[in-house]
């Protein structure tokens, strides 16, 4: 007896399952590094390249800021200083430009009031360098997760008045 093939059918591994490695890989993340040395953004390039993880090299706040608009990035990793400012101006970027991206402070060495204070100040996450691949890929991971999660409360937080408005036309505030 001979069973056809169903072309609807598709083997999969179950590793790939049990895994997740097949949703991370299909889920591409854009981060911007803004770091003064190529080579260091290069070395962390390499160590997040099997994840899905995408690294693009900024030097200045500026660039950082042409990256995040072009790229759509939702990760700005930022040095505690760096050429021209600290993570604070980075802070102040994303706050002023409203863009779509969470700030993360890579800090050279653990010290817990500088952790404590970016936390406080509206920092997403922090993490010591130098960066170990595991962390690195989990922290990026989890800040796109957090950046997606807020943009869509930004998304479903505009006024009732303001969703009237765009359906029908009126020209309306509260309490008209």
């Amino acid at each position: 007896m001979h069973r056809e093939k169903d072309p609807y059918r598709k083997v999969v591994p179950i590793e790939r399952y049990q895994s997740g490695a097949a949703s991370r890989k299909s889920q591409r993340i854009d981060c911007v590094f803004l770091a003064g040395s190529r080579n260091e953004a290069a070395m962390a390039e390499r160590m997040v390249a099997s994840s899905g993880i995408r690294i693009h090299h900024a030097c200045s706040l500026r660039q950082a800021r042409l990256f995040l608009a072009i790229t759509r990035a939702t990760v700005l990793l930022v040095k505690a200083h760096f050429d021209g400012g600290d993570w604070r101006d980075a802070l102040q970027l994303l706050a002023r430009n409203r863009l779509p991206a969470v700030l993360v402070v890579a800090i050279p060495e653990f010290d817990g009031g500088l952790w404590v204070e970016a936390l406080r100040e509206g920092a997403c996450d922090v993490i010591p360098q130098p960066f170990r691949p595991d962390e690195l890929i989990r922290v990026i991971g989890s800040a796109s997760e957090c950046a997606t999660r807020t943009e869509r409360r930004r998304a479903l937080s505009g006024s009732p008045d303001t969703l009237v408005e765009s359906l029908d036309g009126a020209d309306r505030t509260e309490g008209s």
